[in-house]
């Protein structure tokens, strides 16, 4: 295609942890068509007292979203899926996510009063299917929640190897092990660029394996009682990840994880069967409070009272 180009637009997650909302877009700049990588949320400190949740500003989508073939998300955590009820009627496009994600994010859409408007499509592990200019391949990693997933997005100009979370854990606790044999092949292929999210990736060491937590945890219980005598954390997670049934206790407004309700019910489990306190299980159990909240820009928050605006328009052409 004439005059075509390949854009990455990063509108929340770099060089920050959470609010991962990422675009992709090919062609000449009168044609171009686009695909965004995630819809997640931050959380609040102490820096933005009063606010519990900061989402990516989509105003630069916005003005061509009819341009937009699909919202692909890589997994289930908040920090990239966890804005996808408050932003899509800005975006409306097709949503697609694999089926424990997807699970999540139907929740969010019907407590936003979209469940029945925002098309939600499941896409299986593994599977390669083609938006438009972009062919994506999911790609298995291992990360501390069910099915997570990198994007091979293969264009015209290239392949792009979109990671997510992740990190080469050689004894996950849940899902599959990494797809080494993938991706050596797509190493072999070519890859004209890798955009990877990994928290923690600068600081020094080995993060080690999520089999070291479950072990630890083993332990700790032994330690306080005596014996064993607690369901496993893997166990749990793979209760909640079972569709039929409502993962955990994700009720009203509760925007957990699915490894945060697990958490939550193998804290539950804990608390029956060793010398923890109700007090340190109710502190271990995460919360989101939806109070007061700010979108944010990669540079700039905005109160949802004022126009919205962008900062800084910062893309890459790759």
């Amino acid at each position: 295609m004439k005059g075509a180009e390949l854009i990455f637009a990063p509108l929340g997650g770099c060089r920050e942890i959470g609010m991962n909302l990422n675009a992709y877009g090919y062609g000449p700049p009168e044609d171009r068509r686009w695909i965004v990588v995630d819809v997640g949320v931050t959380f609040g400190d102490d820096s933005t007292p009063g606010v519990d949740l900061i989402m990516p500003d989509p105003v630069y989508l916005e003005s061509f979203a009819d341009q937009i073939e699909a919202i692909i998300l890589t997994h289930a955590h908040e920090d990239h899926i966890g804005a996808i009820g408050w932003l899509w009627p800005r975006l409306r496009a097709p949503i697609y996510a694999t089926p424990f994600t997807a699970y999540l994010v139907a929740e969010k859409l019907r407590e936003r009063g979209i469940g029945d408007e925002a098309p939600l499509h499941i896409m299986q592990l593994r599977e390669r299917r083609a938006f438009g200019p972009f062919e994506i391949e999911m790609v298995t990693l291992t990360h501390s929640i069910p099915e997570p997933n990198g994007l091979a997005i293969r264009t015209p100009l290239g392949l792009i190897l979109h990671t997510g979370d992740w990190k080469i854990d050689p004894d996950p606790i849940i899902g599959e092990d990494f797809d080494q044999a993938k991706i050596e092949e797509l190493g072999r292929e070519g890859i004209l660029a890798m955009v990877c999210d990994s928290t923690n990736v600068f600081e020094e060491g080995e993060a080690g394996s999520e089999g070291m937590a479950r072990e630890a945890l083993r332990r700790a219980v032994a330690e306080q009682t005596g014996r064993v005598a607690i369901t496993s954390f893997a166990s749990n997670v793979r209760a909640c990840s079972q569709p039929a049934k409502p993962p955990g206790r994700m009720t009203g407004r509760s925007a957990w994880s699915a490894a945060q309700c697990c958490a939550s019910s193998a804290l539950r489990n804990l608390s029956g069967c060793s010398r923890v306190s109700t007090s340190s299980t109710r502190k271990m159990q995460p919360t989101c409070r939806i109070s007061t909240f700010s979108i944010s820009a990669p540079a700039v928050r905005v109160s949802p009272t004022r126009p919205w605006r962008v900062s800084r328009e910062e893309t890459i052409r790759l």
